[in-house]
């Protein structure tokens, strides 16, 4: 079986070398074929030139893009290649590869695996963010029928299914979407509990305000449960 690790980045100069690394000796102590590509969302750093120097495939953006966007993007250059599974982290150093090996034990029981860091309040993490983060997850979850813990966690797995059947069309994030499609389409979903690092910087890119984030991210939803018709009493 062929795995891809898919990396969304953006001015990530200080951790994408180490993330890289990390994940390919994890694999290779697992035994298993991990290829590597990047999309990189228009850095002013050296993210694209770091990445370019490891031989890894990179795709840079011209301009900014929404996460959501730049995940269309990884998608579709992932559908280019062999890969059986692939595996989606972020860039800044928070997600261990250690944790790579029960991602793909509970893979082998469902199509798409959610990392779940939100079964104790992660490290560096403020408390409006946390509270936000579950807040969010408790909506899809309703949304869904079935409990999910962490709906905005980044790092998951997928089978090329997943990857081929399930559309992303929101404007802002993924994250949200992926779950509710791919449960409306019949994929099951798991979780594997994970611990996550402080960022390298400290800084995060995308939850800057928790409130902006909530807001975008509810009017992506509001639109999806609209579009694919879901019941009322499972609507926000």
């Amino acid at each position: 079986m062929n795995y891809l690790l898919t990396i969304p980045a953006k001015n990530e100069e200080s951790s994408i070398a180490n993330v890289i690394t990390e994940f390919l000796e994890e694999a290779c102590r697992l035994g298993i074929k991990l290829s590597v590509q990047v999309v990189d969302d228009n850095s002013a750093d050296d993210t694209f030139s770091i990445v370019d120097g490891m031989k890894i495939p990179i795709l840079r953006i011209e301009s900014s893009s929404s996460l959501a966007s730049v995940f269309r993007k990884e998608i579709e250059l992932a559908l280019l290649t062999d890969a059986d599974v692939f595996i989606h982290v972020d860039a800044d150093g928070q997600h261990r590869a250690r944790e790579l090996g029960i991602f793909l034990e509970v893979l082998t029981k469902h199509d798409l695996v959610l990392g779940n860091r939100m079964s104790t309040k992660p490290v560096g993490m403020p408390d409006i963010n946390f509270a936000a983060n579950n807040f969010l997850s408790e909506t899809i979850s309703i949304l869904c029928g079935q409990r999910i813990s962490d709906s905005q966690t980044g790092y998951r797995a997928f089978h090329r299914s997943i990857a081929e059947q399930v559309k992303i069309s929101a404007s802002f994030t993924y994250t949200q979407e992926q779950i509710i499609r791919s449960i409306v389409q019949g994929f099951t979903i798991g979780e594997v509990p994970i611990i996550t690092r402080c960022r390298v910087d400290g800084v995060s890119r995308l939850v800057k305000n928790p409130f902006y984030y909530l807001k975008n991210a509810f009017a992506d939803i509001e639109k999806l449960a609209l579009e694919l018709q879901l019941p009322l009493n499972r609507r926000m």
